[in-house]
Formats: structure tokens, C-alpha cells, sequence
């Protein structure tokens, strides 16, 4: 009985961890749109492969990165300014020991970016994205289905108390973003608003936009829908609206809390299950065009 007990157990663990790895993409074109917002302020870091070139004989990504300002308030719309753009940095994976490396110009080696060979219990190495604190632990890990492959997800936290969770995701980054840093702080929230691969959404989900943003015309300019009650005891109305597509939810740590398709005939009425505080109500309209709005459970 004993050796049957272990020898599950060792299936199990098979199963849970022994997949194929899966990279971040290499594709010319793939992109990852990260949200930086609080009350008074909305930015949208736009990542981007624009190809590949070859440092120490060692092939690295291309990433362009473009900074777009929204409007800030309630509801991050609209594009008010973009950056110019900054081609200088780039990534390689090192699939064999699940590590992805960062480079820019400037720097005389390779940074850690990315480590997906990890253990629950385990300490992170200090990489880019980790450089302000010492002490960071993987709490947990998980297996979700994401654009039909199975990825880990390592959900980690500071060992001192820490209000909010950074995950790593593999194939995609993180939860915050490509580049994001990994932050205690609950304001400015951090979220990866999508990514996309040859045009196709791979992060949130298919059904979320993530058109690449070139230039200054305003993709948010229709009207606002007004959310009703907010702040709100834990339910909140969506008018009705013919061209809306669908809504999503998410909490401050950039974590998908529901999904719901509008209705075609009544306003859509969505129930926040979770804690008290602020969370991002994502509408994506049929055009495409996605609009961000701010919603408090108090």
C-alpha cells in the first residue's frame, strides 16, 4: 500500500509539472499592453517584437516600448500623448533551464527576467523585474488553460506582509506586464491588459482586443457609459448599449474576478463577490475599442 501511495504521488507530480515548458513568444509582432492607473492617472505601456539581432553571438528579441498617456478620472479613455519610441532593449530565452534573460545597450551581461524553474517554497533570484526587495517566495503554484496550452503559474509575495500577489505566467510574463516591476504598493495599480500573437488575443482571453496603438487618433472618443451605483455595496449596473461586446472585471492586482456578456435587451447587472476596494471594469466594444473604468465596493 505504501509503495502504491508513492507511486501516485509520483504520477501526480508528473502531471502537475512535467509538460513541455512553454517560452515567451519570439514572433515579429507580438505584443503586451500594461496598465499603470490610480484616481488621477492613466498610462499604457505598449511592448512589441520587432525582431531579432544578435549580441555575443546569442540571438536576443527586439522590443519596441511605447509610452501612451489616457485621459485620468474614473475611466482611462482616449489617447493623449505617445512617446517616441524606444527600440533599444531586448530578451532571449534560455528554454532548456526555464529562464528568460533582459539586455539594453548599456548593460556589459545579461539580467535575469524571468525564472519558471521554481518550486513552492523557493526563494526568487533577484531579476529585473524583482530588483527593489530581497525576499520574495512562491506561495503557490497552478496550471491553467490559456489560449488551449497548459501553463504554470507561480504566484508569488513578499515574506514580509504584502497586500497584493505577483504572478508569473509562463509564455506570457506576468500578470503586471513584460516589464512591469514587482511592486507592494497598492497605488498606482499594475495590470497586463492583453497580449496578442499574429494579431490573436492570448492573454486575458480570444474574446479581449489588443490592437497594436500607432498613433494619436482616440480609440476611446465615444461616449462614456456610466456605471450605476459607484461606489456600490457590491452590485452595479451597465446600460444597455448595442455595440458593447463584452465585460470584464478585474481586481488591484490585475487578476480577472468575473466575465459577463452584456444583455441584449436590459442593462447588464454585475455582482462584486470579492473584498471591499477598487476594481477596473474592462468594456470591449464591437469596433474593437476598449474603454477602463474604475468602479469602489465600499
Amino acid at each position: 500500500m505504501k509503495q502504491l501511495l508513492v507511486f501516485i504521488l509520483f504520477l501526480l507530480c508528473t502531471v502537475s509539472y512535467g509538460q513541455n515548458y512553454i517560452p515567451l513568444p519570439t514572433d515579429t509582432g507580438t505584443v503586451w499592453r500594461a496598465i499603470q492607473t490610480d484616481i488621477n492617472y492613466c498610462n499604457e505601456t505598449q511592448y512589441q517584437i520587432v525582431g531579432d539581432t544578435i549580441i555575443n553571438s546569442t540571438t536576443f528579441q527586439k522590443i519596441m516600448i511605447t509610452s501612451i498617456q489616457r485621459n485620468p478620472g474614473s475611466i482611462c479613455r482616449g489617447v493623449v500623448s505617445i512617446s517616441p519610441d524606444t527600440t533599444n532593449v531586448y530578451f532571449r530565452n534560455d528554454s532548456v533551464n526555464r529562464k528568460v534573460y533582459f539586455r539594453t545597450p548599456n548593460m556589459n551581461k545579461d539580467t535575469l527576467l524571468y525564472d519558471f524553474d521554481l518550486a513552492i517554497g523557493d526563494t526568487l533570484q533577484p531579476t529585473y523585474i524583482t530588483r527593489n526587495y530581497d525576499t520574495i517566495v512562491v506561495d503557490s503554484i497552478r496550471i491553467d488553460t490559456i489560449a488551449g496550452q497548459q501553463r504554470r503559474i507561480f504566484v508569488t509575495s513578499l515574506s514580509r506582509n504584502c497586500p497584493t500577489n505577483f504572478e508569473f505566467i509562463e509564455g506570457i510574463g506576468s500578470n503586471k506586464g513584460l516589464l512591469q516591476p514587482f511592486t507592494c504598493f497598492i497605488s498606482p495599480a499594475y495590470y497586463l491588459n492583453c497580449m496578442s500573437i499574429n494579431g490573436k488575443t492570448i492573454y486575458p482571453d480570444s474574446t479581449t482586443s489588443c490592437n497594436l496603438i500607432t498613433s494619436l487618433e482616440d480609440r476611446g472618443t465615444k461616449k462614456v457609459i456610466q456605471l450605476l451605483p459607484n461606489p456600490t455595496t457590491g452590485v452595479f449596473n451597465i446600460p444597455k448599449n448595442e455595440n458593447l461586446n463584452f465585460i470584464q472585471l478585474f481586481n488591484m492586482q490585475g487578476q480577472l474576478v468575473t466575465s459577463v456578456p452584456p444583455q441584449s435587451n436590459s442593462p447588464t447587472r454585475i455582482h462584486i463577490e470579492s473584498s471591499l476596494g477598487m476594481y477596473f471594469v474592462q468594456l470591449q466594444f464591437k469596433d474593437g475599442s476598449v474603454q477602463t473604468q474604475k468602479v469602489i465596493k465600499q
